[in-house]
């Protein structure tokens, strides 16, 4: 009558799955955590990160019950990975976190976000005093997956992917979201086709990180209007080093 996740430091999916079979429901996702650092972080390929979001999935049995991460105790935390915009590429890691299958897992301090290089240091006391830099972009994401069960339960499919870009859908009956990340060193426009089963009678992809008043949450989340579907496809025009969340819709409100 209980949920157990553990703990095996390995990136090999295969090796996960071993433990999900024996009767652990679900474990830290290791290879996603290095998937996603090496392509936020040092720059891999979107088609790269792509062929280790395949692997994964081919392999774990039970990906939904996986706890996906970006940083622990047992790793340097994620802005300590990061050499410049740090702040834009820790957006686009939250944004996966929250939006990727499996369920959240947040290092304490990491809407701050804490520093913390090497493992022990990485273990430091909460800085209560810091206001949050990231604490409404968690808050909307958080509430997002309360409210919309497409990105708790719903189907994953991967609608984009090239040297310098990723997106994914995450979708039910109800609701379709998409997840695009511009991991580009400049802005980049990105055409993103959505498959016939999700085009139903939507019309427009509304842009959902935003506060009361329309503006975007945190750094690396670009101020964008909602976009127009056409022909099925989606034209977005991202920033170098961000990322978006998007809902479509019937209508532009």
């Amino acid at each position: 009558g209980f949920h157990l996740i553990g703990e095996v430091f390995d990136g090999n999916p295969a090796a996960l799955a071993r433990y999900q079979r024996w009767g652990i429901d679900g474990l830290l996702d290791f290879p996603m955590y290095f998937a996603v650092r090496d392509m936020v972080r040092n720059g891999e390929t979107g088609t790269r990160f792509n062929q280790a979001v395949l692997n994964a999935r081919q392999n774990i049995p039970f990906d939904d019950f996986m706890g996906t991460f970006i940083d622990n105790h047992d790793v340097p935390r994620f802005v300590n990975q990061v050499r410049r915009e740090r702040e834009e590429k820790l957006a686009q890691a939250l944004m996966f976190l929250f939006t990727y299958t499996g369920i959240p897992v947040m290092y304490y301090g990491t809407e701050l976000p804490m520093d913390g290089g090497a493992e022990h240091t990485g273990r430091a006391m909460m800085d209560w005093e810091t206001e949050p830099q990231f604490r409404d972009l968690v808050t909307v994401l958080n509430g997002l997956r309360a409210d919309y069960p497409a990105l708790t339960e719903g189907d994953f499919d991967i609608v984009k992917r090239s040297i310098s870009s990723f997106a994914f859908a995450r979708w039910d009956e109800d609701e379709v979201f998409i997840t695009v990340l511009n991991n580009a060193d400049e802005d980049r426009r990105l055409d993103i086709e959505i498959p016939e089963e999700m085009q139903r009678d939507y019309r427009w992809a509304l842009p959902v990180l935003i506060d009361e008043n329309g503006e975007p949450v945190a750094p690396g989340v670009p101020d964008l209007d909602p976009v127009r579907i056409r022909r099925g496809e989606i034209r977005l025009n991202l920033p170098e080093y961000t990322g978006v969340v998007i809902r479509l819709s019937e209508s532009r409100d």
